[in-house]
């Protein structure tokens, strides 16, 4: 068989079957999706602070909303590619393993960017 066989033919098997894949345009886009915004919520913020300050008393309330909402994007896509792999959705599928270890990370990710959107992590107070 020649080594220069087109990318459709690397997909699939002798009967036509298709088959796991390592190439990364075979993962599913929420994968990529999470990992953009998860790291792009590092540089981006959009954040809130309140200082109360009276006699003998000092307070301050800190909230990164972009964090926040990189959060639920960084959640939503790991859990969407877990479910897209298990059920199959995709005809062409990236190995499991390595969606779910991707997936993990942006799990990873959500409970970070919580954090720092709730201002427990990395605050400016």
């Amino acid at each position: 068989m020649s080594s220069t066989r087109s990318r459709h033919d690397i997909r699939t098997d002798a009967r036509g079957q298709f088959r796991v894949t390592m190439h990364p345009a075979d993962a599913p886009k929420s994968l990529w999706v999470g990992l953009v915004v998860g790291l792009l919520a590092f540089v981006v913020r959009i954040t809130s602070q309140t200082m109360y300050t009276a006699p003998g008393v000092s307070e301050c309330s800190f909230t990164d909303y972009g964090a926040l909402v990189a959060a639920a994007i960084c959640l939503l896509c790991g859990v969407s590619a877990i479910v897209r792999t298990v059920r199959g959705v995709d005809r062409v599928r990236m190995n499991p393993a390595v969606v779910h270890g991707v997936s993990a990370l942006l799990l990873v990710l959500s409970v970070i960017h919580l954090l720092r959107g709730l201002g427990i992590v990395a605050s400016a107070c």
